[in-house]
């Protein structure tokens, strides 16, 4: 992974799939386990936003928590598979990121005053989740850190 912040945080659980039994349909206690840990959580920087956006990225959807006031906060939640495009627009220190979904009804969603490099590296992982998904592969690493790299990866733009 090559960029890690200071307020990037990442679970200390790892991914821990159970072995599929002969039926392919899992429970809804193997579900809800560790099968589905947050991959990465980043925050918005402090000075230019009051009260901390939130921003966290799993397996199966992407969560936005927008803070509004002391103890009072918006969430937003969107699946991979409702995602149509994720981007970036950057400055010199700063950028927004903005989750463009498939309910054209709704505005794109925008976290603004990311650290640049944090962005960008949700903007590669969010890309690589939506081809993963796409493709129907399945992620079969236990590893959270090498899910993660192997994410980065597959969202580059070459």
């Amino acid at each position: 992974m090559s960029i890690l912040g200071s307020n990037v945080i990442f679970s200390k659980a790892k991914v821990n799939k159970p072995e599929k039994k002969s039926s392919s349909r899992e429970t809804l206690h193997e579900f809800a386990g560790e099968n589905n840990p947050s991959l990465l959580k980043i925050q918005t920087v402090f000075p230019f936003i009051i009260f901390p956006n939130i921003l966290r990225i799993d397996l199966q959807k992407v969560s936005i928590t927008h803070v509004r006031f002391f103890w009072t906060h918006k969430d937003q939640v969107i699946n991979i598979n409702d995602i149509l495009g994720v981007s970036v627009q950057s400055g010199p220190l700063f950028a927004t990121l903005v989750i463009t979904t498939k309910f054209f009804s709704q505005k794109p969603f925008k976290i603004a005053y990311l650290l640049r490099g944090q962005a960008m590296l949700a903007r590669r992982m969010i890309q690589g989740l939506m081809i993963v998904s796409k493709k129907n592969i399945q992620i079969k690493e236990t590893d959270k850190y090498k899910i993660v790299e192997m994410l980065e990866k597959i969202g580059k733009i070459r």
